[in-house]
């Protein structure tokens, strides 16, 4: 008998044995009411701005509060590398990812012009790095955000967790064209080993530093537990089926 197997086919395997699984049917939320529950933002030194936990500005809550001056161009993240988080998505049939936010300021430094810019989620994968990147990272665009607006909740449910290809409103190329997923990782085997999540506002692209005052809370993980395939299923009601009536025999024979 001969055995044949796929390289790729291996290295999806290897993949998702490489990071803890998110349990499916659990859920996640952060409010900010205990710390920064091993979320981040921008930090620098005192006249750029920093991140702090905030308890005086929240969604009925504490928040994580960053205010920055942005001198280098490069936009605004929060992240987190909790296990909560991370890990393996594709042993969910869904995910939903969340939060609240609050875009404060968002205003051209020299000008002080409000301005409006995207909120994206990035799921990033540091074992496996894309050309020129430390990481392959996918990205969806949550929704977008105007200076002063108040609170506002986005979020995403992802429901193609075994997807090869990019499901629909996912990306994985930068503003620059380039891709940002190694050109042999599928979409279903960077979702095995997710290392961080992200949620990102990119720098404005008109070469003007954007000062950011941005308060985050309630951020929320949610998964829910694949159903099974009908033949498996079947295949344990017969297996029921059939301990049941050994059972009836044996007391029957006695």
């Amino acid at each position: 008998m001969k055995f044949a197997f796929s390289l790729a086919g291996l290295a999806g395997a290897l993949l998702s044995c490489s990071a803890l699984a998110i349990t499916p049917g659990t859920s996640t939320l952060v409010d900010f009411s205990n710390g920064t529950d091993d979320w981040y933002g921008r930090v620098g030194v005192p006249a750029a701005g920093t991140t702090t936990w905030d308890t005086t500005l929240g969604n009925s809550a504490p928040s994580l509060h960053t205010v920055y001056n942005d001198f280098l161009k490069v936009g605004l993240r929060y992240y987190t590398e909790s296990g909560a988080f991370t890990g393996d998505y594709t042993q969910a049939q869904s995910i939903t990812l969340s939060l609240d936010i609050n875009p404060i300021r968002m205003a051209v430094g020299a000008s002080g012009a409000s301005v409006t810019n995207d909120l994206y989620l990035d799921l990033i994968d540091f074992d496996h790095p894309a050309d020129g990147f430390d990481a392959s990272f996918v990205s969806f665009k949550l929704g977008s955000l105007s200076e002063g607006s108040g609170w506002q909740t986005l979020s995403v449910t992802l429901t193609a967790t075994g997807s090869a290809a990019l499901p629909s409103g996912w990306t994985a190329v930068d503003a620059s064209g380039n891709s940002t997923l190694a050109s042999d990782l599928t979409f279903a085997q960077l979702l095995s080993g997710i290392d961080q999540i992200a949620f990102r506002i990119p720098a404005i692209r008109s070469g003007s530093a954007v000062a950011y005052d941005v308060a985050v809370d309630n951020i929320s993980i949610s998964s829910v537990a694949a159903v099974p395939e009908p033949t498996s299923a079947l295949l344990l009601l017969s297996g029921l089926i059939v301990v049941g009536g050994w059972q009836r025999s044996r007391r029957t024979a006695g």
